[in-house]
């Protein structure tokens, strides 16, 4: 009796939803919105999941209205089912700064006054909505860095390279009118240069977290102006604006208070950061500089025992995102005394700071320093301090790595993969992640922990350093990342 009654019962479910896929099929409109997106995020999924059986029965929120007959029913809650799991790739817009004309000038208002620069690199992504009922289009700048050259402030002052750099945790939302091609948004950003931390050097580490934040004043970055589809299939988005970042922390300030670019160029449609083999994407390089103590490459003393295991490893992980790495050769400095560096927890040492002053101190070239030392201790003399690794600088032009060759020559099995990790840090200033790359090992006075090798796609979208420059000539490259 209750293997018939099962079995009746499950006929009718099997004739009701074949019935109603038929119904979808006839009820779902042919146009670019993904069906079943409820909340407009390109993928069905549980959220989507939840608007509609939390409506299930009323027309109070439009939204859960999927086939738009009025009201709330089965075969909303079916249309996202039979959808859950879909996602539209994004249309994103890509704008690398260095395209714009070498003659663009750079603004930059000062304590001192206004000054011109030119930008040294950089981009900006923009991904587009569906168009709402007004036939407005929402924008969102999903990736950006600007970094710029320094500029005098006083005659022995100079800012050091200049970065201005999204805050992935705040909105970053605008709107765009097709028809008469006007858009505008204020996006909050953080901007970092090497004087403003040297006039109030902070060097804070979390807690939790093992890389050294430089400081940073936060920013209103406003960017408006007219931009127009053109070319073949609508494929080139034309712009004419400008981006204007103002500090707005008045205790914050520091010498530099408002940077200004205008913006006049094509932008082309970027393809999405998809794994091969439906999708390859341009490879981009970034400079990497090793910085050894010791008299030069005939010392066998001199630091640097763990950089061909730490350079391997961190190719090998970041080629996966299609960053090329090009390592210059090692620049020497004889003081032994950084050979072994004293560390004080949540803040930085004095000879901590010297070091990274002995190459590149202001953060006016295009290369990430790595500085390699023997061994890095706490004020006790135990070892592994900071888990052999940390970042300063993290996701701006100015970005610097120390890494001790301790977590190769002093542990078994190597933690070989502390640079890749703080690579992650000065790349695009990332977030720690358990499953990733990005998971903290840190453990003293033990040796650090060994990083996973995963890196997902998300993290590829936030390498936004200025240094990331893409290659010339293109290269395309077959993206391995995760979801």
């Amino acid at each position: 009796m209750h293997t018939s009654s099962f079995n009746r019962k499950r006929g009718w479910i099997l004739q009701f939803l074949f019935s109603a896929f038929l119904a979808i099929c006839l009820l779902i409109p042919s146009q670019a919105q993904l069906q079943g997106d409820v909340n407009g995020d390109d993928c069905v999924d549980d959220l989507d999941l939840l608007i509609v059986l939390f409506n299930f029965g009323s027309n109070q929120d439009r939204r859960a209205d999927v086939n738009r007959d009025g009201s709330v029913d089965d075969l909303d809650l079916l249309i996202v089912l039979f959808q859950f799991g879909e996602c539209r790739p994004n249309i994103i817009w890509k704008l690398n700064f260095e395209s714009l004309p070498p003659s663009t000038p750079v603004m930059v208002q000062t304590t001192q006054g206004s000054r011109t620069t030119q930008i040294s690199g950089g981009a900006m992504e923009l991904k587009m909505g569906e168009p709402m009922d007004n036939g407005q289009i929402p924008i969102e700048i999903v990736a950006m860095s600007l970094g710029t050259r320094s500029v005098p402030i006083l005659p022995t002052q100079p800012t050091g390279g200049i970065a201005i750099l999204q805050d992935f945790e705040a909105p970053s939302g605008g709107m765009w009118n097709p028809q008469t091609g006007q858009f505008g948004m204020v996006v909050p950003m953080r901007m970092t240069y090497w004087l403003l931390n040297e006039l109030f050097p902070i060097g804070m580490r979390g807690e939790l977290d093992d890389n050294v934040e430089a400081t940073f004043a936060q920013c209103i970055v406003n960017l408006s102006g007219h931009a127009f589809l053109t070319g073949p299939n609508n494929n080139v988005l034309h712009i004419e604006g400008s981006l204007n970042c103002q500090v707005v922390e008045p205790e914050f300030v520091g010498p530099v208070f408002n940077v200004s670019v205008p913006i006049s160029g094509d932008v082309q449609r970027k393809e999405p950061l998809e794994a091969c083999p439906t999708k390859t994407v341009n490879k981009r390089k970034v400079c990497i500089q090793p910085v050894f103590i010791g008299t030069g490459p005939d010392d066998a003393n001199a630091t640097g025992a763990s950089y061909a295991v730490f350079k391997a490893e961190a190719e090998a992980i970041w080629g996966k995102a299609c960053i090329e790495f090009q390592w210059q050769a090692p620049i020497y400095i004889n003081n032994n005394a950084y050979k072994i560096l004293e560390g004080m927890g949540d803040n930085m040492t004095a000879e901590e700071r010297a070091l990274l002053r002995e190459v590149d101190a202001r953060g006016d070239n295009d290369c990430i320093e790595v500085f390699f030392v023997s061994r890095m201790e706490n004020a006790n003399g135990q070892k592994h301090e900071s888990g052999d690794g940390y970042t300063v600088h993290s996701g701006g032009q100015q970005a610097k790595i120390v890494v001790a060759d301790d977590a190769v020559t002093d542990c078994d099995p190597d933690s070989d993969r502390v640079l890749a990790h703080e690579l992650g840090h000065a790349l695009g200033n990332l977030d720690h992640d358990a499953d990733t790359c990005m998971k903290p090992t840190g453990n003293p006075p033990n040796c650090p922990g060994r990083n996973p090798d995963k890196v997902t796609t998300a993290q590829a979208r936030k390498l936004t350093n200025p240094v990331i420059k893409p290659k010339d000539p293109k290269e395309r490259c077959c993206l391995t990342t995760s979801d």
